[in-house]
């Protein structure tokens, strides 16, 4: 089941073009993790997506009860001197509910 559909996003401040043509969409049971450098759009787009920001062209189909976002902080961002497979290890290792030896932990970060 289809829960949210993107198709052509554009979103303008004035003359800049802060989103160009985005599509994605996301099904039943996936998660969606909207990621670039610094300036690329996401904040906007996920703004967007809840509200916050007027898009300028394109559609939005919601087919859920909520839209929600995770704002961004300096503490949660990703650390550009760590590798994906030692973020990963790091988030399932200190995540909720995450306990005991590493080997699970591993098994894990290599099923993603």
């Amino acid at each position: 089941m289809r829960l949210l559909d993107v198709n052509a996003l554009h979103v303008k401040y004035g003359p800049f073009e802060a989103v160009k043509g985005v599509s994605f969409h996301l099904d039943k049971g996936e998660i969606v993790g909207i990621v670039g450098q610094s300036g690329s759009g996401k904040s906007t787009i996920a703004k967007t997506l809840v509200g916050i920001v007027k898009k300028s062209s394109g559609d939005i189909r919601v087919n859920a009860r909520s839209v929600q976002m995770v704002f961004q902080d300096a503490v949660g961002s990703l650390n550009p001197r760590m590798t994906v497979r030692a973020t990963l290890s790091e988030v399932l290792r200190h995540g909720k509910g995450v306990v005991g030896s590493c080997e699970p932990v591993e098994k894990r970060v290599k099923a993603l």
